[in-house]
């Protein structure tokens, strides 16, 4: 398993490792002269002390006993297609938001059709409305046969759980913005850059309105670790105004510890409530 900096926010973070091995500017003691052509031989000032520099501390890592929860959304996104199908059908045992948006992000942008295929069965078994809407987009656009039965046996089980005024859904559902070469990167760097990287790439994905950027944004808001990039997130999400986006917003206004992060869910939710009123 492998574990990237910048990843599921609720990673414990472990603490920087600094090398024993430093350089020393030279230790020596200079001897400066000043030469008066009235007074030789020369005049001798006082030595000039050059510090040494204080050694750095060497902090020792700790083992970090990181929840099955944060594994698996981290290799949902960033494993082989094997272990990314695994880990979706595993979050089924993990009814939080968290898990939602990581598999709404994996049911839409996954490139292996049987993780997708997992990450709706997972959607169904938790049974969470906020991913409903993605269910059913997935079932309307999606190529793959089996894909869109699971999708849509997953939208009827949801349905079937939850009352009807919890089921709100766009009356036009923006369509799977697939196919662009930017998006393309855009996505890639959500996942594997750093966090100026991701911050980055929020940002420009608020110029791709469609499910592909919608579902890629929410993961982010629920799942980065960096309070940067769930900002940029939100304020993305409320430029795109898709609807989707307003069960995670609502979480991240309430439950996000970052104040910052709250206020521009709530800026978010504001504005998308503008465009659907």
């Amino acid at each position: 398993m492998r574990y990237y900096s910048g990843y599921p926010r609720y990673v414990p973070r472990t603490s920087l490792y600094y090398s024993n091995t430093y350089y020393y500017s030279p230790y020596y003691v200079p001897t400066i002269r000043i030469y008066n052509t009235m007074t030789p031989p020369p005049v001798v000032v006082n030595r000039v002390e050059v510090a040494r520099p204080p050694a750095q501390v060497v902090v020792e890592e700790v083992p970090v006993d990181v929840p099955l929860e944060v594994k698996l959304i981290d290799t949902a996104l960033r494993e082989g297609a094997e272990d990314r199908r695994a880990a979706a059908r595993s979050l089924s045992q993990y009814p939080k938001i968290s898990s939602v948006a990581v598999l709404v992000d994996v049911l839409i942008n996954d490139a292996d059709a049987a993780v997708r295929s997992a990450a709706a069965k997972s959607l169904g078994e938790i049974g969470d409305p906020a991913g409903y809407e993605a269910l059913l987009r997935s079932a309307a656009f999606e190529l793959d046969e089996e894909v869109r039965v699971a999708a849509e046996a997953a939208a009827a089980t949801i349905k079937a759980q939850v009352e009807e005024e919890e089921l709100y859904v766009s009356p036009k559902m923006p369509p799977m913005n697939t196919g662009d070469e930017k998006l393309g990167q855009y996505l890639e760097e959500l996942r594997f850059g750093n966090a100026e990287i991701r911050k980055e790439a929020a940002n420009k994905m608020e110029g791709y309105p469609g499910t592909q950027t919608v579902t890629a944004l929410v993961d982010m808001l629920i799942n980065d670790a960096a309070d940067e990039v769930r900002e940029e997130a939100a304020e993305s999400l409320g430029a795109l105004g898709d609807r989707m986006a307003l069960p995670f917003l609502k979480w991240a206004q309430l439950n996000d510890p970052n104040e910052s992060v709250r206020e521009d869910a709530e800026k978010a939710i504001e504005k998308i409530y503008e465009k659907i009123l």
